[in-house]
């Protein structure tokens, strides 16, 4: 990859400048949501894995329509499969989210009007 390219994939999130120093753990928006104890921490955890599944979104099709552009059916294929694959995935985090914060029995806390 050259420089130019870099540079313009850095400016469009494509590939961070940051280096990677582990492992990161991923967990389930279900998992997350479970564990979060306020309406505000749901509201930011959805809010993330909305983000987060955009910005996988954006950048898979912006493959598939190099991929196109290129005449490349192998890769256009490849990019088909992993959209399908995102978007199953996906969904499912989805019936599950809604799911969690439709339970009327979780029982969440209202960070801004908590007394201390």
């Amino acid at each position: 990859m050259n420089e130019f390219v870099r540079e313009a994939a850095k400016r469009n999130g494509i590939i961070s400048e940051e280096k990677k120093t582990g492992k990161k753990k991923h967990m389930s928006i279900s998992m997350k949501l479970k564990r979060a104890k306020t309406y505000q921490k749901q509201q930011e955890i959805m809010s993330e894995w909305a983000e987060e599944w955009q910005k996988d979104m954006e950048n898979t099709l912006l493959k598939l329509r190099r991929a196109a552009m290129r005449d490349d059916h192998g890769e256009v294929m490849h990019m088909i499969d992993q959209i399908k694959g995102m978007s199953d995935k996906r969904f499912t985090g989805l019936e599950n989210a809604i799911r969690i914060v439709s339970d009327p029995d979780r029982g969440l806390e209202d960070a801004e009007n908590k007394i201390e």
